[in-house]
């Protein structure tokens, strides 16, 4: 049950990495375009 646990928020902190490394891709170029 425990490990079972872990496992979860284990596999939804990694989808929040992606989805962080997502956005600071997009503010990245978003901000190359506009300077």
């Amino acid at each position: 049950m425990f490990i079972k646990l872990i496992f979860r928020l284990q596999r939804r902190l990694v989808f929040h990495k992606v989805m962080f490394n997502q956005l600071t891709k997009f503010f990245f170029v978003y901000f190359l375009k506009i300077t």
